[in-house]
């Protein structure tokens, strides 16, 4: 079943990856895993989404909350995956507006790269490039609200950086326990009450000294990347949408892998409380 929905992701992003390649002219589909080896820019790992609207759909997992760009011919989604999908939501519409991105200094710290930003009163991750959201999931950040302090299992506000990503081929579900990979792979339907983190990692550094980096005015531990921060897959998928972590963004395990072979290390995240 998992590895269904892993697999229709992928298809989605290889069908507008298709899409771009001769809307552009052949440019080649500028896809992370292929291109991180190269050393190359923030900026150019994501695709420009730069199309006509009739040239492309989204596709959206209503359960998860999923959306991801993908050719708008059915024809050729029919000649790929054996069924035309049905009509899905047309425009990824909501997201920070322009003002709140500029009110937090948006332009100056990401510029047109691609950039996260999470929203704890919306419960949804997204993905930003030239100030335009170009992807979505639902996420779950802290039970406990927002916070910074050690021990508070609270989501940290404000500005952070993916400084490591951990998961590199392993499998959906893949269980990791401090930041390694067991030969444990988690299932839907495993009886577990604990809170695994699955899939892939990314580890989070905060950018804020005081808020998010270091120690407060009070000389309390507010560091992001010693809390172990991170955004991860979840065996607790039905319950994204709510604020149920426990500090860590959980994200579905198939957002975990689409987003891993989009954004590269150095990603500049905002953690909007």
């Amino acid at each position: 079943m998992y590895c269904c929905k892993a697999g229709f992701v992928f298809l989605g992003l290889a069908l507008f990856g298709a899409a771009w390649a001769a809307v552009s002219g052949g440019a080649s589909w500028r896809h992370s895993v292929a291109l991180e080896s190269q050393g190359r820019q923030a900026g150019q790992w994501l695709p420009s989404l730069h199309l006509a609207p009739e040239t492309i759909m989204t596709r959206q997992d209503s359960a998860k909350g999923y959306i991801a760009m993908a050719s708008a011919n059915t024809a050729a989604d029919s000649n790929a995956s054996g069924s035309a999908p049905g009509p899905e939501t047309p425009d990824i519409e909501d997201g920070p507006t322009a003002e709140t991105l500029t009110q937090v200094g948006w332009n100056m710290r990401v510029g047109d790269a691609p950039g996260l930003w999470v929203s704890v009163s919306d419960q949804r991750l997204y993905v930003i490039e030239n100030g335009q959201v170009r992807w979505r999931t639902t996420c779950s950040t802290a039970l406990n609200g927002v916070g910074s302090l050690a021990n508070s299992y609270k989501t940290p506000p404000g500005w952070h950086k993916v400084v490591r990503k951990i998961g590199d081929n392993e499998p959906w579900g893949r269980v990791f326990r401090a930041r390694g990979a067991t030969a444990q792979v988690w299932q839907p339907g495993d009886d577990t009450e604990e809170d695994l983190v699955l899939t892939r990692i990314f580890i989070l550094d905060g950018l804020e000294p005081g808020i998010n980096k270091g120690r407060d005015a009070q000389g309390r531990v507010v560091d992001s990347r010693e809390r172990y921060i991170y955004i991860h897959g979840t065996n607790d998928e039905t319950r994204l949408g709510q604020p149920v972590s426990q500090g860590c963004v959980r994200v579905s395990n198939e957002a975990a892998i689409a987003l891993y072979d989009f954004i590269p290390v150095g990603t500049l995240l905002y953690i909007d409380p």
